[in-house]
């Protein structure tokens, strides 16, 4: 890594054979202007200040051969601009592509060919992390603190250093950014998070140690065992009643020990009106205590959706305290729903959704008296649905108490719910910001909801097997990844046996929450022995050995907990036959190890170098291999294999 500033205060990074050049602060999506610039260098740092006509700038780079690190200070601007960039339109050369994280959940998250984007004309955003890509390495630039600003990378493409649409030459320029919504908030003096810039030659080894600094600075938490439940949602959704609580719970209590639920989670639904949690509708007349005494009763902990932020204009929170809502600019309530036709939400009759203003103290009040009821009623699991609304950019709506951005806002109610449900309750988050959620949730969906059925009209899984793969970096790191529910029933479903085993076996593999809502009791004794079959036993996280190719297939190998036991699972997300050969030092680090065929029983009595597979669309093939002699003996979980085999 070499860092080099210029006499106007540009710098520039090179690393390899790769540069970012022209680096200079902006604000507002424009590189500064400033009046006089202040330069300070010696071996491995350097110092920047740019002197504008209002407010200062300084910017601290060190670095050395492996990393260089950017530290920035503002001062004396009295109001920050809305956003702010440490690099602004800095010129790329020798990047072909780029890793990218999506704000929250369904991202879009992945690698990307810069060759596919260059005729567009809307940037490429990620967020919190970007990896660029060189012809040999892959340049990781991060910042470790999320508490405060929503970060943003950015790489616009332009020809002949103007946008798309206003030139016709073929010569493209890229044009990378990274800075933080500040939001127009007032200080004096402000310090940003560091941006870091780290070179490395495997593009999963670097993210998983930009995740681990993150996680670690934001205090992420890893203590809770893997989430193993039921949810009500993905069979009778709304519909799920107190009745039919009371008939799953009968049936569950009965299996319980050959499918151990932990939770029992009751989703939207049982409320008359979003923001009026604490009441029930005619699904749950007796109340969510009684429900949640009934959980408990068959040996289950309960656990309950809510949408915190969700105000339905019905709701008696709404007719008691209007004054509680978020405003636009023009002091209208913000309406984030609109339902004036036949489709209106859950089976209830509000016509507009409005959002809580947590910046009012009344309001912050009531949501931390709604927590701590529910968690004094029994619940224990907690999952906080479409959060992104609690995160509305502070200049473009007016709040009670002015004056913060929108994750600091965020925040405080993170921590207000947090300190309400107690630690040891398992919150669960959903449709919410990745990054600004880290040291607060246990678990996280990833990914778009799913259905029951392989099409994109109709939930289907495309988006899930997108984000379990971009977003495996951080599983187990930040909290464990949700990839959404297991459809495993073998009636009133359009998805065939081989889509519904390599979906749940995907998820499954992927180290992610593993939970359903189908009526186990119901569905077949084989469907019910698979889903004891993938009953996690311990966190996990596998390895991607293609996670930068282009290949058809998705592999995941899990290594078992202490040993050289090895489950390989290859996945085709496409629609037609995958044939393939795979070389055994790639997929485990072993020149050679016996295997067995999850499906046929098939194994081999030597070790074997290469595994050849002919995948069917949308199925799976998975594998175990071990170095310890022939699998010649059924296995009866995934995580651990209670039956040693014979030598």
């Amino acid at each position: 890594m070499k860092v080099s500033v210029k006499s106007n205060g540009a710098f520039m990074v090179e690393c390899q054979n790769t540069i970012l050049s022209d680096c200079y602060p902006g604000m507002d999506g424009s590189p500064i202007k400033p009046e006089k610039v202040i330069i300070q260098q010696e071996e491995g740092l350097c110092s920047i200040i740019y002197q504008l006509a209002k407010g200062t700038i300084n910017i601290t780079i060190a670095w050395n051969t492996c990393e260089a690190k950017i530290s920035t200070i503002l001062s004396g601007f009295g109001r920050m601009p809305c956003w702010f960039d440490v690099i602004c339109q800095a010129n790329m050369s020798g990047f072909h592509g780029a890793f990218r994280q999506g704000f929250g959940m369904c991202g879009p998250s992945g690698n990307i060919s810069f060759s596919e984007y260059e005729t567009q004309q809307e940037p490429v955003d990620s967020h919190g992390l970007i990896a660029l890509k060189g012809d040999s390495h892959h340049l990781i630039i991060s910042a470790d603190k999320h508490d405060e600003f929503v970060s943003r990378h950015q790489i616009q493409f332009r020809k002949n250093g103007f946008p798309q649409m206003f030139a016709d030459s073929q010569h493209t320029e890229k044009r990378y950014s990274a800075g933080f919504r500040l939001e127009n908030i007032e200080a004096e003096d402000l310090t940003l998070p560091v941006l870091r810039l780290r070179s490395f030659d495997r593009l999963d080894v670097g993210l998983r140690d930009a995740a681990n600094e993150i996680g670690t600075a934001m205090k992420a938490r890893n203590h809770h065992g893997p989430a193993f439940h039921w949810c009500s949602w993905y069979y009778l959704y709304y519909n799920f009643c107190q009745p039919d609580l009371e008939d799953y719970l009968e049936h569950f209590a009965e299996i319980k020990e050959e499918i151990p639920f932990q939770y029992i989670q009751i989703d939207a639904g049982y409320f008359p009106s979003c923001g009026d949690w604490l009441q029930t509708n005619h699904r749950f007349p007796e109340g969510l205590r009684a429900a949640f005494d009934s959980i408990r009763r068959h040996g289950f902990k309960p656990a309950i959706w809510i949408g915190p932020f969700m105000i339905g204009n019905r709701s008696c929170l709404y007719q008691d305290h209007p004054e509680w809502i978020l405003s636009g600019l023009d002091g209208k309530p913000v309406i984030q729903w609109k339902f004036y036709g036949e489709d209106h939400v859950w089976g209830l009759k509000d016509e507009e959704y409005y959002i809580l203003d947590t910046s009012h103290p009344a309001a912050m009040d009531y949501i931390r008296t709604v927590f701590r009821t529910l968690r004094e009623w029994g619940a224990e699991l907690f999952k906080t649905d479409f959060m992104l609304w609690g995160l509305q950019d502070s200049t473009q709506v007016k709040r009670h108490t002015p004056g913060k951005t929108s994750v600091m806002y965020f925040r405080e109610f993170l921590q207000a719910v947090r300190e309400e449900i107690g630690e040891e309750s398992y919150w669960l988050g959903c449709i919410a910001p990745f990054l600004p959620f880290i040291g607060y949730a246990d678990g996280m969906r990833i990914a778009g909801d799913v259905g029951a059925q392989w099409d994109k009209q109709g939930f289907g899984p495309e988006n899930m097997i997108q984000e379990v793969v971009a977003d495996h970096y951080f599983n187990n790191i930040y909290w464990q990844n949700d990839p959404d529910a297991m459809l495993l029933r073998d009636f009133h479903t359009h998805l065939t046996s081989v889509e519904i085993e390599s979906l749940a076996l995907l998820q499954a593999m992927s180290g992610g929450a593993v939970y359903t809502s189908d009526p186990v009791h119901e569905i077949s004794i084989q469907r019910r022995n698979f889903l004891k079959f993938i009953t996690p036993r311990y966190r996990a996280n596998p390895f991607l050995p293609y996670f930068e190719q282009d290949k058809e297939e998705i592999v995941l190998v899990n290594q078992i907990k202490g040993t050289n036991r090895f489950v390989i699972l290859f996945f085709n997300p496409s629609h037609r036959p995958i044939p393939a050969h795979h070389i055994m030092q790639d997929l485990t680090g072993h020149d050679s190890l016996f295997i067995r065929d999850w499906k046929t029983g098939e194994y081999s009595a030597s070790a074997q170098s290469d595994i050849f597979i002919n995948v069917p669309p949308h199925g799976c093939k998975l594998c175990f291999a071990t170095s310890e002699g022939a699998l010649d003996r059924e296995i009866e979980n995934l995580w651990e294999w209670d039956i040693p085999p014979i030598q």
